[in-house]
């Protein structure tokens, strides 16, 4: 049987240490005392997606303070699971086993990639999120040199907010210094530019 569990931070640092190093490029992962430190102040929660406890796939969000909203930061499926619909089920169960509005969902935009191939995964990735009920907000963000497209996926079809990369700064402003914050992040779109 499927099924999706929280799991706390020690297990989460044997994914990142076993998986996430291989399935995220340096550029894209936080480092891990960052995310314990978010674990700690109570802003991150990681899943994991299993099937007879076989690691199916894992997630990581970081929460506003008041848990109105999530941000997606990791999402992966294991790689023999690719293609096969796992994906798309542990997004919906991950979506709809958290208490927020809803999740902003950072991919890379594909008008940002340097190569063809590279620009194809990554619409690739945005269509995948968009058959599973994402909605594209119009934001960029700009979040540590790497262009993302910032995507709205809504909990009981509640309505996109007016300022998701201002909510997307604010959830990444939690784990950081300020002057990180400033230096590292931006966006452009809905909202004015910061």
């Amino acid at each position: 049987m499927r099924k999706i569990r929280r799991i706390d931070y020690q297990e989460f640092k044997k994914i990142y240490v076993r998986y996430m190093t291989v399935d995220f490029p340096k550029a894209e992962r936080r480092p891990l005392f960052l995310i314990k430190r978010s674990f700690k102040k109570g802003f991150y929660e990681a899943y994991v997606y299993e099937e007879n406890d076989q690691l199916l796939g894992y997630a990581g969000l970081i929460y506003m303070a008041d848990k109105s909203y999530a941000l997606l930061d990791y999402f992966a499926v294991m790689k023999e699971q690719r293609s096969t619909g796992v994906g798309s089920e542990f997004l919906t169960l991950l979506r709809d086993s958290i208490s927020v509005n809803g999740l902003i969902i950072e991919s890379e935009n594909p008008d940002a990639a340097d190569a063809e191939d590279e620009k194809a995964v990554r619409n690739r990735r945005i269509a995948f999120y968009q058959r599973n009920g994402a909605i594209d907000s119009g934001t960029e963000g700009h979040f540590f040199g790497v262009c993302f497209c910032l995507l709205w996926l809504p909990k009981d079809n509640a309505p996109m907010p007016s300022e998701v990369g201002e909510i997307t700064l604010n959830i990444y402003k939690q784990t950081m210094r300020n002057w990180q914050a400033r230096k590292y992040l931006s966006y452009n779109g809905k909202g004015k530019e910061r």
